[in-house]
């Protein structure tokens, strides 16, 4: 009788944990449509440690701010440019599952899709990235360094006042030293004035004195690029408030950093997370775009 009596005990006791299994069971499924995700870890791999990579996480939170529910959102969001395989997902991790795009310049871009989302749901994505210290920038064979000697919107380097003075400056150290010497910091603006713009006010943000670095360069015939990336000399999680611009230009065949408005040239690469080039690609989902991009009837997007 006791035997049977413990046998009934543990047969009952099985039955509630199975109980409580399928409960848990639920409680993830219900977890995973609403507005948090558990993020995974990124896989270790052997070497990358944190002497060698700089971890990196930024959030935003997608909204639908009408009582409707939608059957498609799409959301494009940059990764650190010239990621080894991006994608295949190497160094990524999201809440998410995305698809991983590139353009003609040579951004990473990631694509999420949602499909039915609610009337008034919240949808928060958090994406990690392990970036190399030793910097990243695309491939030459991706964009090659010739794509970056012409004109274009915000780099008027055909402009006659950045031509003569590009005339007298000849390098790029010379270049950096007269920008940064130069063109004030007037404080974050949201628009995009222009190279011209910070030559002839003799003023502007940090985006405006890249345009003009990168103007004066081209003009010279040298290969330049604007960027925009965050600068961090540390893991981190980083913000919308943090973003930046800066310039890059060819050298020995190889791409070098040139930051006017902090006062950085061809040093610290480890500390520049780029991601974006900025230029023409009209046929990428991000043209017009530095941040994020999203599509969806009533949607509202925020970088954390």
């Amino acid at each position: 009788m006791a035997v049977n009596g413990f046998g009934k005990a543990v047969r009952m006791i099985s039955k509630c944990l199975l109980a409580l299994s399928i409960l848990a069971l639920a409680s993830c499924g219900t977890e995973r449509t609403a507005t948090v995700s558990v993020l995974p870890d990124i896989p270790s791999a052997e070497g990358k440690n944190s002497s060698t990579v700089r971890n990196i996480s930024y959030s935003f939170t997608l909204e639908n701010t009408t009582n409707r529910p939608l059957p498609k959102v799409d959301f494009w969001t940059f990764a650190p440019i010239g990621l080894d395989d991006a994608k295949k997902g190497s160094g990524i991790s999201s809440s998410y599952r995305y698809e991983a795009l590139g353009d003609e310049l040579g951004n990473t871009i990631l694509h999420f899709v949602f499909q039915d989302v609610a009337p008034f749901q919240k949808i928060v994505l958090t994406i990690k990235v392990q970036v190399p210290l030793s910097g990243l920038t695309p491939s030459d064979a991706t964009c090659p360094p010739e794509r970056f000697l012409k004109p274009e919107k915000n780099i008027e380097s055909d402009a006659p006042e950045i031509i003569r003075l590009a005339g007298t400056l000849g390098n790029p150290r010379k270049v950096y030293e007269w920008v940064s010497g130069n063109i004030a910091y007037e404080g974050y603006s949201p628009q995009e004035k222009g190279a011209m713009y910070a030559l002839r006010n003799r003023k502007g943000d940090c985006t405006e004195s890249a345009f003009l670095f990168t103007a004066l360069c081209r003009a010279s015939g040298i290969p330049s690029r604007t960027i925009g990336g965050y600068v961090c000399s540390k893991d981190a999680v980083i913000s919308t408030s943090s973003y930046h611009n800066w310039a890059e230009y060819r050298e020995n065949g190889s791409w070098h950093i040139a930051d006017p408005q902090k006062r950085i040239f061809d040093g610290k690469r480890e500390q520049f997370i780029a991601t974006n080039i900025l230029g023409s690609a009209p046929d990428s989902p991000m043209s017009g775009f530095s941040r994020f991009r999203i599509l969806g009837d009533g949607m509202k997007a925020e970088m954390h």
